[in-house]
């Protein structure tokens, strides 16, 4: 072969070369695919997506439903308080509207008469007035008057079911009458039954807080004086369509009664006559403000009427003062934060359980304070208890049920509930699913410290109520005493629970011993559910 011209390179050898490693890197998947059922079937189970079966699919649009009807109910509100008509119906018809007799700025005269009668008086026409005001009819001129005027209030016009009548007549300068309106300074209502409190030292009957009685034995009445009565001209200037209106209308004026709770009102002693001082407000509110509170105030009489026997229950008494004394814009923020509130409630609910669904049961133990959630569960019955003793509402108490039903499911993941029999008693056995660590010897610690701190305030305030305080009974002020204690707890139970989360976090970067592993037992953890070590340092 001459020189110069390239060699042909050797052939490379097609034996294969065994490399051991490589098999055996290969050989582990295998090996592994050979497993036990047993052992593939707990994999699967342990590779089950969280947020399957009852809280998931429907569970997440949830969230969008709650919005979804709060904004259509919104919708529903934001028509009915500033309504717009058409000005052609179905078959292209003009509507004819009728419109507020009253021009703006047109001054008119209120003068306000003052008379005691069983119902409404009547008053003459050349009646000379006790308060007059005289104003421009304009939302933007208009200044707010008020005056006070002394009440004296007898023993016998009690006993009669007479009041003291406060009548305005709204005049136009020409001296036609175009409205009026009354209202009683004293407010009669159904006597509730009221349960007997006593000192429970001495045994004897607390200093009587009821009121006297009026009206017959079967139907019997209190009666309170009203503070404040409000007289009210509403400033419309909408234009309305039959069947709203059937001609031009004057403004409405009416008393108004709607922001009246019984905390407001004075109490008259249980014998001889009262005198107090009511005062008389008169202000123009706008016709959407005065639309909101007639639909309220329909609302709440038909479920008064409907649930509660026509009394107002202490739910409906702060719905009604919320609506009626609150400012609108405010009262608006407050409707979209409790929307808000509930929605992150329920989505905080919602991810709880699924941390404790997804979540293995040691991890579940290392991290979270057992006895924390037990004590949880006691308070929380506790409470249930005390609300249901302070005839609370259903609502809240089914509420209370169900979060004291969602902790119990908590114990459930780590621990191994049964039923025992002794005799005809049954009782719960608990069993631990996962072996004792160290951080259950901190947990255990922490409650005796805990105890140690609480133990002394809870016998104190003991003290302070048998002594200084009235109950109803016996049950009632241990309930009273043991409810304030769960309120004072829920600090300590929040710091508690994050001092178990740091130890947890302790024994799994090894700084606490840990009993030895059986062979074959892996640690595996969800970190994904709990922060890095770097965030932590």
């Amino acid at each position: 072969m001459a020189s110069g011209q390239p060699q042909p390179r050797a052939k490379r050898s097609e034996t294969p070369v065994h490399d051991s490693k490589k098999d055996d890197v290969n050989a582990q998947p295998e090996a592994a695919s050979q497993d036990s059922p047993e052992k593939s079937k707990a994999k699967k189970e342990k590779k089950k997506p969280a947020g399957k079966g009852l809280l998931g699919g429907a569970a997440e649009i949830v969230p969008v439903l709650i919005l979804g009807y709060f904004s259509y109910v919104g919708k529903n509100l934001y028509g009915m308080l500033y309504p717009t008509f058409p000005d052609f119906d179905a078959n292209h018809n003009y509507l004819q509207k009728y419109q507020n007799r009253i021009e703006r700025g047109e001054f008119l005269t209120l003068n306000v008469f003052i008379k005691e009668s069983k119902s409404q008086p009547t008053v003459p026409r050349d009646a000379k007035p006790d308060w007059t005001v005289r104003f421009p009819y304009d939302d933007e001129d208009f200044e707010p008057s008020s005056t006070s005027i002394p009440v004296n209030v007898t023993d016998k016009m009690l006993s009669k079911k007479r009041n003291v009548w406060v009548t305005a007549r709204l005049l136009t300068e020409r001296g036609d009458r175009i409205a009026e309106a009354h209202g009683g300074v004293v407010k009669y209502d159904k006597m509730k039954e009221e349960t007997t409190k006593y000192w429970l030292l001495s045994g004897e009957i607390c200093e009587d807080s009821t009121e006297r009685k009026y009206g017959s034995s079967k139907e019997p009445l209190t009666a309170r004086g009203i503070p404040k009565m409000q007289v009210r001209l509403v400033y419309d200037r909408t234009h309305y369509p039959r069947p709203w209106k059937y001609d031009h209308y004057y403004p409405t004026m009416y008393v108004d009664e709607f922001w009246m709770t019984n905390d407001q009102l004075i109490k008259f002693k249980t014998s001889g006559d009262d005198n107090f001082t009511t005062e008389i407000h008169f202000g123009l509110m706008s016709a959407a403000r005065w639309r909101f509170q007639h639909t309220m105030e329909h609302s709440i009489k038909q479920m008064t009427q409907q649930y509660f026997s026509g009394e107002d229950d202490e739910a409906i008494v702060q719905m009604r003062d919320l609506f009626a004394n609150t400012n609108s814009y405010l009262l608006i923020a407050t409707m979209v934060v409790s929307v808000l509130h509930m929605i992150f409630e329920y989505l905080a609910l919602k991810n709880d359980v699924l941390f404790w669904r997804r979540t293995d049961a040691e991890t579940l133990k290392r991290f979270v304070s057992l006895r924390a959630v037990g004590l949880e569960i006691v308070c929380n019955v506790v409470l249930w208890f005390y609300l249901y003793d302070q005839e609370s509402n259903w609502l809240i108490l089914i509420l209370s049920l169900g979060q004291i039903g969602v902790d119990c499911w908590k114990l459930t993941q780590v621990l191994e509930v049964n039923l025992a029999w002794k005799g005809v008693l049954v009782y719960p056995t608990f069993k631990s699913r996962v072996p004792h660590s160290s951080a259950d010897d901190y947990d255990k610690m922490a409650l005796i410290y805990l105890s140690y701190i609480l133990l002394p305030i809870v016998v104190g305030y003991a003290g302070y109520s048998a002594k200084y305080e009235c109950h109803k009974s016996v049950p009632a002020y241990m309930l009273h005493v043991a409810a304030s204690l769960v309120y004072a707890l829920g600090f300590a139970l929040m710091e508690w629970r994050n001092c178990r989360h740091s130890i947890g976090m302790k024994v799994q970067r090894g700084w606490d011993s840990e009993p030895p592993k059986a062979k074959g037992e892996s640690d595996n953890i969800p970190t994904e559910n709990f922060p890095n070590q770097a965030s932590l340092e």
